[in-house]
Order: C-alpha cells, then sequence, then structure tokens
C-alpha cells in the first residue's frame, strides 16, 4: 500500500469537510448571539411593561383581595423576569 498515494486520494475531501467546521461553529455562535439580545430585549420590555402595570395598580384604591393578589403575581413575575435577566451571559 502506498500511503502517500492514499494521503492524496482522500485529501479533497478532508479539506472540504475541514473547511466547513469553522464555518459551522461561526454561524451558530452568531446565531447564539442574535437569540440572546433578542431575550434580553424581551425580557427588559416585559420588565417595563410590568413597572407600568404595578405602577397603576398602586395608583387604584385598593378594592379587596383581587386587587392584592393581582399586584403579588405582578410583583412576582417582576422578580422573575429580572432574574432571568441578570442570568443572560453580557
Amino acid at each position: 500500500m502506498d500511503y502517500p498515494l492514499e494521503f492524496f486520494r482522500y485529501f479533497p475531501q478532508q479539506a472540504i469537510a475541514g473547511g466547513w467546521v469553522p464555518i459551522i461553529q461561526f454561524t451558530a455562535g452568531r446565531l447564539v448571539t442574535r437569540q440572546l439580545v433578542q431575550k434580553k430585549r424581551q425580557l427588559r420590555e416585559k420588565v417595563i411593561a410590568l413597572n407600568a402595570f404595578i405602577a397603576s395598580m398602586n395608583d387604584v384604591p385598593d378594592e379587596g383581595e383581587h386587587h392584592a393578589a393581582c399586584l403579588q403575581d405582578a410583583l412576582r413575575q417582576r422578580r422573575l423576569v429580572s432574574y432571568f435577566a441578570r442570568t443572560i451571559p453580557r
């Protein structure tokens, strides 16, 4: 068996396959980065909406348990969203 001939016989396929690996890794990295940016934007919008809702709930006079339960749910949701916004890498 002549090893140099075997090497050149399979070299083009190996070179092509080896060239695709960095391209796929780069594309995957860019995709993850874009998804993180989009997720951060969504979480930021959600926090802003929750803050606006909580502020409007504080302006309305208490009308019973429903008001308090709704406000507590909004505050709990804001804490969760804030936590997830902090855990996303920058």
